[in-house]
């Protein structure tokens, strides 16, 4: 137990010093108008929009600019684009810009309030609305929308893209697209569209994760020769399984589902009597055994992440059952043993998660408990089973 402890904080440490922030490939314009070149630590929308950490090439300092050091910065790979702006209530921040044109539009993300789009006509005049359902009442529509149908009073299709739609992200772009083609007819006015071409592991709610460890199994009352019920065997264990995250629930939150394999594998003797035919008598002699014991388990349950954090812990818990077969050899000779079992329980762990530039490393160590009840004869047995796991993985 003790070793295992010890190489899992080994790898923490190595792994912390690979990945405590998500570096990507981006660049930085400085209030003179020079580009830099480097690496940039992408993050929440909300840590976007208020500072900018990074890393440029050829150096190994990083330098974190805040909204009004820098003109703007920009990721390469997905093309995402922030500029630095005063916003209407006073506020200093890197504005991700969506579309530019006779009209531009700018976005804030936010997973506590509701997102915030803004519209800059050619004078410079920023204004802002919220995001909000079709749903809501014609009252709360006109007084978000009041100063966004003011500035586009010379399209009133645009007007109605936004007055019969609810105000999500692709429909505030529809909007100011439709737009600027209808004041600029003879094409004549420039419009581009930032749009993400590779999606950030940030941006996305659902992931992957693969993990392979050590593994501790125990179990009481059920018998295989020479076994003692109160010790635990060690073995491995691999899984592969879905995280879907919550953001507009609860940042970090998430359910996961996941298919995992234990495998435990041992030998030895017990004492045990045989006949002797020279003798006639029954004489106590070493019987050699092996056992083999694999175990499927399918684990549904909830976690938490604090996703805000440059290292990230994260706990979770739920519902398990798994299918259980037994094998191996007693004397030498195949041992016939009953047909695989169905268990229930639960499962209960806690780690880490190491964002790196794509992914994350995951550190883990999880409780499953399971049982399994049948009769034989008119003799109730129950079977229960514990397993401690020790993985290190990685999230897609």
């Amino acid at each position: 137990m003790r070793n295992v402890f010890l190489t899992l904080i080994l790898l923490s440490l190595c792994t912390l010093g690979m990945g405590q922030i998500n570096l990507r490939e981006g660049i930085v314009i400085t209030l003179q108008g020079d580009t830099l070149h480097g690496d940039i630590d992408y993050r929440t929308d909300e840590m976007n929009a208020k500072n900018c950490l990074f890393h440029q090439d050829g150096t190994s300092d990083f330098t974190n600019f805040q909204p009004g050091e820098i003109k703007a910065y920009r990721f390469l790979e997905n093309g995402r684009y922030y500029v630095s702006k005063h916003t209407p209530d006073g506020k200093l921040l890197f504005l991700e810009y969506v579309v530019r044109g006779q009209l531009n539009l700018y976005y804030v993300g936010s997973t506590i309030h509701n997102n915030i789009y803004y519209l800059e006509d050619e004078k410079g005049e920023l204004i802002q609305f919220e995001e909000q359902n079709y749903t809501v009442s014609k009252v709360a529509r006109r007084k978000n929308l009041y100063q966004a149908f003011a500035m586009t009073r010379e399209s009133e299709s645009t007007q109605k893209m936004l007055w019969r739609n609810d105000l999500t992200r692709d429909v505030a772009t529809k909007a100011v697209v439709n737009y600027n083609h209808e004041v600029c007819p003879d094409g004549e006015c420039e419009i581009l569209e930032y749009r993400s071409k590779v999606m950030p592991k940030n941006d996305r709610s659902a992931h992957i994760t693969v993990q392979a460890g050590l593994l501790q199994y125990g179990w009481t009352n059920i018998w295989f020769p020479g076994v003692d019920n109160d010790s635990f065997k060690k073995g491995w264990t691999a899984s592969v399984g879905v995280e879907a995250f919550m953001q507009k629930i609860q940042p970090g939150l998430y359910g996961e589902a996941i298919l995992s394999l234990y495998h435990i594998q041992w030998d030895g003797a017990e004492d045990g009597y045989e006949f002797n035919p020279a003798t006639f008598e029954y004489e106590l002699r070493p019987v050699p055994y092996k056992v083999v014991i694999n175990d499927v388990a399918l684990k549904a349950g909830f976690g938490y992440q604090f996703v805000k954090l440059p290292v990230q812990p994260r706990i979770h818990a739920g519902y398990a059952m798994n299918l259980y077969w037994e094998g191996g050899e007693v004397g030498g000779e195949e041992v016939e043993y009953t047909a695989s079992k169905l268990f229930h329980g639960f499962y209960a762990g806690a780690g880490l998660s190491v964002p790196l530039k794509k992914g994350a490393i995951l550190l883990d160590f999880t409780f499953h408990r399971s049982s399994h009840s049948d009769h034989i004869t008119s003799t109730r047995f129950r079977t229960v089973m514990q397993r401690f796991s020790y993985t290190l993985g990685y999230q897609f």
